[in-house]
């Protein structure tokens, strides 16, 4: 059982636009853009990411009761069957805005003790953020940014268990499904420091919940990127997100952290 509690819990491989703070960048040419004379023009950008973190915390659904849980990536990654991670983000002037969309279906199971039972588990996650964003520094290719927004959250998980030489009058199995879905606010800085050369750090850090939905969420990351020309670039970092939601019985109070890798294309 705390296999598929493993498997259920590894599946949030999420927090965010893992690359939104280098999705979208000034033109090639060195420039500095002053206030009263920024340059109103279309930005986009977009980023495919790996994300291989470790997680720790708490979780618990309706009707079982909460587990401690620590899996590292490989534990992650046997259970997992489907994951999509991808970020958009657009710009014009100073204003911008990134949508983040990330989709994992895990799959466990395992034998209770003894093996007078058989557990399976399937889990489905769906995480949406959106974000505004405001520039408020802008020197040649280094920028600092201030976002707003939210960070929905939707898990949804299915347990079926089955008592093969269950005796005669006594049930042979029983099906359990849970699902919550919950919006953040989310409030941040993101930033990206460059000077003549091709290398670049860049890096952002998040708060929110509040109380709202969850008591508290946060995202933090810093990385080192380096510009093959003026679309292409590659970020590797690390990062970490923490999250701490309860509601009627569902609990999910985890951090996740760990190495993650991404391509940027700028247009």
């Amino acid at each position: 059982m705390r296999l598929a509690y493993l498997g259920i819990v590894g599946t949030l491989l999420v927090a965010g636009p893992a690359f939104a703070a280098d999705a979208s960048i000034p033109d090639p040419e060195p420039q500095t853009i002053a206030a009263e004379n920024l340059e109103a023009r279309w930005q986009f950008g977009g980023a495919a990411y790996l994300w291989a973190p470790s997680i720790h915390g708490t979780s618990g659904f309706k009707g079982l009761p909460p587990i401690d849980v620590d899996a590292s990536f490989s534990d992650i990654l046997d259970n997992l069957d489907v994951a999509f991670m991808g970020v958009a983000e657009a710009g014009y002037d100073r204003y911008g805005i990134f949508t983040d969309l990330i989709y994992t279906k895990m799959s466990a199971s395992g034998t209770g003790p003894y093996g007078i039972a058989r557990f399976s588990v399937e889990n489905e996650m769906l995480v949406a953020s959106l974000m505004g964003e405001y520039r408020l520094l802008q020197q040649d290719k280094s920028t600092l940014d201030v976002m707003a927004g939210g960070r929905l959250w939707y898990v949804g998980v299915d347990i079926d268990v089955t008592v093969p030489n269950a005796p005669i009058g006594y049930p042979a199995g029983a099906s359990f499904s849970d699902d919550e879905i919950w919006v953040d606010p989310m409030l941040g800085i993101k930033g990206r420091l460059q000077g003549n050369s091709p290398w670049y750090v860049t890096g952002w850090g998040m708060v929110g919940g509040f109380g709202v939905s969850s008591d508290f969420a946060w995202d933090a990351f810093g990385g080192v990127g380096y510009e093959l020309n003026h679309r292409w670039s590659f970020v590797a970092g690390y990062r970490g997100l923490g999250v701490d939601y309860s509601n009627d019985g569902f609990v999910f109070d985890v951090v996740q952290h760990g190495p993650i890798f991404g391509a940027v294309l700028h247009f």
